[in-house]
């Protein structure tokens, strides 16, 4: 309040203080008279209400002995005026025995006990306070008034409604005066009109038409169906503007180097009708005869509470929505060429190494991304020497002459050297250092490499039980080549103890208990244990994995299982156990060998018999695929049932796996092939071969959205002469393994049952084969997915599958392959780790005898 009077204060009060008689002055003239500077003899504050005395000695170093000077005082004042605590600051230097005094005078700023954001029909005050939170725009309650905090928080809020196509919105703030020093901070905001793009016109475009510079705009579409999910189609002039720079790539990338882009001008369509004029404000009470103090009191708060709720009431008054037809104005300009390509500033590499980095072709027409991918290809080799700092710059010359041809030179300036510092995690509360920290191909000490760098983030990402929740913050050392990185995250809470019952597709109601957990002890060691009961299951289940036996890049595990299953079509009783050992190859690269020996038993469930009447006379002497065709079916081998019988396998697999997370993936892709081996020369009774091979690919598309494809097919083959068990043949079908809709395991080819005749009339006539569901010898499915992500919990997922298992005697035929299509809610909670599904979708060629599931749910991965 007094910035300019306060400067000169000092000595004004100091020849005021010397005129004042009751001011012992002689001792300090003495003082000043012997060439010596004055003492300090006291330091005072007078004024202050809310704040002590202590607490405003913290803001002043002065204090009691301390020579005086009046530069001394003035730097005082300045640090106790910025704190922003006062309304008016003045200060005294008053003489006293033995030197001076020192008064500060000082009136407190008012605190805010309040803060009413009114009530938007556009923006929730829930959504402003969050928003505000977020940029560190709080208006702090019991803090002194900041009456600039509260103009850039109505600028604030007047953009939150405008980015939403409130043009024209007002935002007022009004300070209402509290008891004492409080005051409470009041926003209203009077939304504008709703604006909506009606059309997007472009004029003088010839190389591109206007719906591709359209297509190019990513956040602004015409109003229209498309809009009433995205809001694209709201008119936002900064929004619109900063779509335009991709229009503006585009153009460079086609040569255009002059390309210029008028400012938008935008024409408004009200909508028709005129907006009813707003109510009058209310009348205040009248004022009675002889009125009282105490009745006086009670009527002006009425009034204002009237008043208050009238302009809340306006607040909510919206005016007519408009729609905007904007012009943009195109001045293409001439095609340019590709001239002379210069590299200069470069001495860590040859420049012809990095020319060629650049992928711009002399007397090709210029394009502006091409080169730009150049540079940052540049920048990169770089980053993985350890030149962190190194930065590209670009320069164009054009030729004289009018000739459209320009010159590229390409300045690399190399900065220094970094090694790696010292790296710290933030935010791991349970999760150790080391378990983190081995995930980071790059040692302390080491050449930073910005490659390895990012590839370390993102296997700490691919871990599952801790996420980055900002970009790492790498800060030089002072005086070294040395870089320190901060890596900040979060605990995710993939331990999973659950208690309950649920459906599946395959166990069918179902009673369980378990713990999960991919990070034990903080260590990152991934210990399962179950115990399920249902009506056609039971399952005991523990597994350990130690993904880096004692430090190494090995890995060991292990599990003990017990299960009994009945499908519909037979029934498995299994025990055994897994031994685990693998190894990481590369960053993204893992191969394990696992051993499994397995004892177990199987019956045989529904049997078919069909009516031979549907097959023509001599059908004795037809082919299993003749009798197929003819029924429209296809068969594999005949099988038997396997009493007490035991698997022994050794199963390799090698894994090649980008994906960015193991819960919730939206980038990234998975290749992995196995093959098991099941031999009598291992301890077991069955020889078979059975080879897979899967892809998983996920690729981002928008903000918010990816799509998904999974490709996976396999083949088991017998050994020496031996039948495969029926329960290790591949049965499709259902929300597990796929195609979805299909009922669980329900894709099946079939064949004959051994040991079962057919049925025989009383004259000796074949009236009924008998056949059951036998597996396939072989399997192709193929998914493919578009993923929306609605809410933190939520996606929306869109899906078609495709795949079928096919038997020995019809072979490998796609025209056998069965469609589904349809939809997913796909939730994910911290309590799971995989995501609860409800799923309901159609057959595409349903035919006679499908086992159709059209709703399902699941708890699972779909792939």
């Amino acid at each position: 309040m007094r910035p300019l009077f306060l400067c000169w204060a000092v000595p004004a009060a100091l020849v005021l203080a010397m005129a004042a008689p009751a001011v012992p002055v002689a001792a300090s003239q003495d003082v000043e008279a012997s060439g010596q500077a004055p003492r300090i003899v006291d330091v005072r504050v007078e004024g202050n209400k809310r704040i002590t005395d202590a607490g405003f000695f913290r803001l002043t170093s002065l204090r009691t002995g301390q020579d005086y000077s009046d530069e001394t005082v003035r730097r005082q004042f300045r640090v106790i005026w910025s704190s922003g605590l006062f309304d008016d600051v003045w200060v005294e230097s008053l003489d006293a025995t033995g030197g001076k005094v020192i008064v500060f005078h000082v009136v407190e700023r008012p605190v805010v006990i309040a803060v009413d954001f009114g009530k938007s029909p556009v923006v929730a005050v829930s959504a402003i306070e969050d928003h505000l939170r977020e940029r560190d725009l709080e208006i702090h309650l019991n803090q002194p008034i900041d009456r600039e905090r509260i103009r850039a928080v109505e600028e604030e809020i007047k953009r939150m409604h405008e980015e939403k196509g409130f043009l024209g919105t007002e935002v007022h703030s009004t300070i209402v005066a509290g008891q004492g020093q409080t005051q409470m901070v009041r926003f209203q905001v009077q939304a504008g009109a709703k604006t909506l793009i009606k059309k997007i016109n472009f004029e003088g475009n010839k190389i591109f038409k206007d719906s591709q510079l359209k297509d190019l705009m990513p956040n602004t579409i015409e109003t229209g169906f498309k809009g009433i999910f995205s809001k694209k189609d709201l008119y936002h002039p900064a929004r619109f503007s900063a779509d335009l720079e991709a229009v503006r790539r585009a153009y460079l990338s086609k040569g255009r180097l002059d390309i210029s882009l008028k400012p938008p001008v935008a024409e408004f369509i009200h909508k028709k009708g005129a907006q009813k004029p707003p109510p009058p404000p209310p009348e205040p009470l009248p004022v009675p005869d002889n009125e009282s103090d105490k009745h006086k009191k009670k009527r002006v708060l009425k009034d204002a509470e009237r008043l208050a709720k009238y302009e809340k009431k306006l607040a909510k008054r919206m005016p007519p929505k408009r729609k905007a037809i904007i012009t943009v104005r195109v001045e293409e300009g001439p095609e340019y060429k590709v001239g002379e390509i210069r590299v200069t500033g470069a001495t860590v590499f040859d420049e012809s190494i990095l020319q060629a980095l650049i992928p711009l072709q002399s007397g090709r027409t210029f394009n502006a991304s091409v080169l730009q991918k150049g540079l940052d290809s540049i920048e990169s080799l770089y980053g993985q020497r350890g030149y962190f700092y190194a930065a590209t710059n670009r320069s164009l010359e054009r030729r004289p002459d009018g000739v459209h041809i320009a010159d590229v030179t390409v300045s690399v300036n190399e900065g220094e050297q970094y090694t790696l510092g010292k790296v710290e995690f933030a935010g791991n509360t349970s999760t150790r250092d080391r378990v983190l920290r081995r995930e980071l191909p790059i040692s302390e000490g080491e050449v930073f490499n910005t490659r390895l760098w990012q590839i370390g983030l993102t296997r700490i990402n691919q871990l599952g039980y801790w996420a980055l929740t900002e970009e790492p913050e790498i800060t030089p050392v002072h005086g070294e080549s040395t870089l320190d990185a901060k890596i900040t995250g979060s605990e995710q809470g993939r331990n999973e103890i659950q208690v309950g019952g649920g459906f599946s597709g395959v166990e069918g109601a179902f009673f369980q208990g378990s713990y999960a957990t991919r990070n034990f002890l903080g260590r990152g060691a991934i210990l399962q244990s179950s115990l399920q009961v249902g009506g056609r299951s039971q399952l005991i289940n523990i597994s350990y994995t130690e993904p880096y036996f004692l430090g190494t890049r090995n890995t060991v595990g292990g599990s003990i299982f017990a299960r009994e299953i009945e499908f519909t079509d037979f029934s498995r009783n299994s025990r055994g156990f897994t031994l685990l050992f693998g190894q990481r190859l590369g960053n993204f690269t893992s191969w394990t060998t696992t051993y499994r020996f397995q004892r177990f038993d199987e019956a045989g469930g529904a049997v078919f018999f069909f009516d031979v009447n549907r097959l023509p006379e001599g059908f004795e002497d037809l082919s299993l695929a003749d009798i197929g065709d003819l029924l429209d079916l296809q068969f594999g081998t005949a099988f038997g049932a396997f009493d007490k019988t035991t698997n022994s396998s050794i199963i390799p697999r090698i894994t090649y796996n980008t994906v960015n997370n193991p819960f919730r993936p939206t980038k990234g892709l998975r290749l992995r092939a196995s093959m098991e081996l099941t031999g009598s020369f291992l301890g077991g009774d069955n020889d078979f071969i059975k080879p897979i091979l899967s892809l998983v690919y996920f690729r981002p598309i928008w903000r918010k959205s990816h799509l998904a494809f999974h490709a996976e097919g396999g083949i088991i083959e017998p050994l020496n002469g031996s039948l495969v068990p029926r329960s290790e043949r591949f049965f499709l079908g259902g929300d597990v393994r796929g195609p979805r809709v299909f009922q669980t395991r329900s894709l099946s080819p079939l064949g004959p049952i051994a040991g079962l005749d057919p049925i025989i009339d009383t004259e000796g006539n074949i009236i009924g084969i008998p056949f059951s569901d036998v597996g396939g010898d072989k399997f192709i499915l193929l998914q493919s997915e578009y993923v929306m992500r609605v809410s933190d919990p939520l996606d929306l997922v869109m899906f078609f599958d495709s795949g079928q298992s096919f038997g020995e005697v019809t072979g490998f035929d796609l025209s056998d392959l069965r469609f589904s299509y349809g939809v997913e809610a796909r939730f994910h909670l911290p309590i799971f780790q995989a995501p609860m599904r409800l799923i309901w979708g159609r057959v595409l060629d349903e035919r006679d005898g499908d086992d159709i599931n059209s709703f399902q749910f699941s708890i699972g991965f779909p792939f």
